[in-house]
């Protein structure tokens, strides 16, 4: 039987750990709001009076104090902070010409860099103002953008080169230097970088590293692990993606005694982790005496953490198809922040026609949150069914999704 999960505050502020923690106050700064999911994907939210390496410490709106070990938590999120979706390009440096960058690995990492000469084609060559510089293999990257362009495509047959002339170039990426060489067709393409608008490779998904945080400019970084220095601050062991390793490179700082947080979130399990804006939409149907629906509306660049809201313009069906060994789902479906008064509708999570979870929305509960087991089928579906005033402004949203996969050392 499908287990519904609740939010088991009283017993999770009973996990006290006896590790002293650093104190994350500062003296100018509020304490600001995160949400925090266990590895049961069940969210707490307050505020983070600390943390560290092998714990946390929140604080909830009754002010109890909850203490929870890092190893039970999937990820952090700062809830008060305005939402970041891009970045901005860095400023050309007239001194050395270098190009500026945003790149983007197979990991999930993504760095505003310059990228510099180098001799072996293989690879790419940056400079991180945060880490110096690295050499990184062609094949974990999987976007290079030098000047303001449309979104990816997500899945390109052949590597993609895009020129500031809206122009495209397709077929494979031998080396990106001062030039990018591309073949296609069996000839060979040199492009100057300064005609290039951004690089798309194909190539594949890797592992990320343990953890990955997200700061408050909009890099994202992997980890090995977090850590406090001797001055106090909190720091990040960054890690850079190779062919066999992890690559160490210069420590990330996360939250400092001065200034405060750096990040905006921090996910401590990303390969169990997959936003459900990320799935590929299987199929969607209008409910009801309705002939015809728009499609679902999901934004094209992801927020932090890859949380963007899933819009169901009205009463549908959608069929989202699941990652392998998907175990839970969870989210939050509202009506909006300002509903309209016949706004009344049925939401249902299922598969295969199987109710997992339901709830009625409308002005008076505008808003509700699911933690639900997942079966064997290899779909999930949220359905919206019209209420007592008909789907006129049955329009929901799917806030905050998340599928968690199976521990695979529970299982081994």
């Amino acid at each position: 039987m499908h287990q519904f999960f609740a939010i088991l505050l009283t017993g999770l502020a009973l996990l006290a750990t006896p590790t002293p923690a650093c104190s994350l106050r500062t003296r100018h700064n509020p304490q600001p709001s995160w949400i925090a999911w266990t590895d049961q994907l069940e969210p707490l939210r307050g505020s983070l009076l600390s943390l560290e390496s092998n714990s946390a410490r929140l604080q909830d709106s009754d002010g109890r104090t909850i203490d929870l070990p890092t190893s039970s938590l999937l990820a952090l999120l700062r809830i008060d902070a305005p939402p970041q979706t891009t970045l901005a390009l860095p400023q050309v440096d007239q001194r050395t010409a270098e190009p500026p960058a945003i790149v983007t690995l197979t990991d999930g990492q993504r760095w505003t860099c310059v990228i510099t000469a180098t001799q072996n084609q293989d690879d790419l060559n940056v400079r991180v103002p945060t880490a110096g510089h690295l050499q990184l293999p062609l094949d974990v990257v999987r976007r290079i953008q030098f000047k303001p362009a449309s979104p990816p495509d997500l899945s390109p047959s052949l590597d993609r080169v895009m020129l500031a002339n809206a122009d495209l170039v397709e077929g494979t990426v031998l080396s990106i230097n001062t030039h990018v060489e591309i073949e296609t067709d069996g000839s060979l393409t040199r492009i100057p970088l300064a005609s290039v608008a951004s690089i798309d490779l194909v190539n594949p998904p890797t592992v990320p590293a343990p953890i990955r945080v997200w700061m408050t400019q909009g890099d994202i970084y992997a980890a090995e692990h977090i850590f406090q220095d001797p001055k106090g601050n909190l720091r990040a062991a960054a890690v850079a993606p190779g062919l066999d390793s992890w690559t160490p490179m210069a420590d990330v700082t996360v939250w400092d005694p001065s200034s405060g947080w750096a990040i905006e979130a921090i996910e401590f399990a990303p390969r169990r982790l997959i936003p459900w804006a990320s799935l590929e939409i299987e199929s969607f149907e209008p409910e009801g005496e309705r002939r015809w629906t728009p499609p679902p509306d999901v934004p094209p660049t992801p927020v932090r953490l890859g949380l963007s809201d899933i819009q169901l313009p009205g009463p549908m069906l959608v069929t989202w198809r699941l990652p392998r060994q998907a175990a839970r789902c969870s989210g939050t479906v509202t009506l909006g922040n300002h509903p309209g008064p016949w706004a009344d509708c049925i939401v249902r999570v299922e598969q295969n026609g199987r109710i997992l979870w339901q709830q009625r929305l409308n002005t008076h509960a505008p808003e509700s949150s699911f933690v639900v087991e997942l079966g064997s089928e290899p779909q999930v579906s949220l359905r919206v069914l019209a209420g007592d005033y008909g789907p006129v402004q049955d329009r929901v949203q799917l806030r905050l999704g998340w599928i968690l996969l199976i521990d695979d050392q529970e299982h081994n």
